[in-house]
């Protein structure tokens, strides 16, 4: 199965089958980094400009790169990048902590690893009460499927830690803010990501994390 194979497969799924599918198809054993490098490669220079400019977030952590948007608005493809520099100067600045996304998503890890926090909210999305709920390792060739209104926050990525998300549609307004990278910038994070995608790789399939057990088992040691 290559990407162009997966991209069918959602193609032919409802918005709400999204989350399930891709967990399928996410836990397929298969070279994933060699794939999606090869389906980077086919992309235009433009076709990529014009994707990334519609996901891609300044000084977030991972960068998100977009490898394909469903012009129905079920899914999105994306190819996210941990730089551990990038992500401290963030975590110095103030924008680590807690938060949810606007989508749920079910992500594999291709390269590396990060540590995950959960946490149990008992107040609203816009005002939530936070309480860490458990923590785990996440590395390579686990995937995990987030629901929207999850708070969580990644922690310590190790350096170049990528991972592929599959996206659901929007759920939730969403802050739009300008890209700020300009086209040749743009080439050169293709290129470096090109060099990372085609590192060794294990054919293995891929292990699928339970946050609800997760979670359950945290809060057991916490009580």
């Amino acid at each position: 199965m290559d990407i162009h194979d997966l991209i069918q497969e959602l193609d032919q799924c409802s918005a709400a089958d999204i989350p399930d599918v891709a967990a399928h198809l996410l836990t397929r054993p298969g070279l994933w980094r060699t794939r999606i490098g090869a389906y980077l490669e086919s992309l235009g220079d433009n076709e990529f400009v014009e994707l990334v400019s519609k996901s891609y977030v300044p000084d977030v952590e991972p960068a998100a790169f977009m490898l394909h948007d469903d012009p129905a608005g079920r899914f999105r493809l994306v190819l996210g990048h941990f730089d551990r520099t990038r992500f401290h100067r963030c975590r110095e600045n103030g924008k680590v902590g807690p938060h949810h996304h606007h989508f749920t998503f079910t992500t594999r890890i291709l390269a590396g690893d990060y540590q995950n926090v959960l946490y149990e909210n008992t107040g609203t999305l816009a005002r939530p009460h936070l309480r860490a709920q458990t923590v785990f390792t996440c590395q390579e060739g686990d995937t995990y499927t987030l629901p929207f209104d999850w708070y969580h926050m990644v922690m310590e990525p190790q350096h170049h830690t990528m991972s592929l998300m599959i996206r659901g549609p929007a759920e939730c307004p969403q802050n739009n803010r300008p890209m700020g990278l300009t086209t040749s910038q743009l080439r050169k994070h293709r290129q470096m990501l090109g060099d990372l995608l085609v590192q060794p790789e294990s054919h293995a399939a891929g292990a699928r994390i339970d946050l609800k057990e997760m979670c359950r088992l945290g809060r057991e040691i916490l009580e």
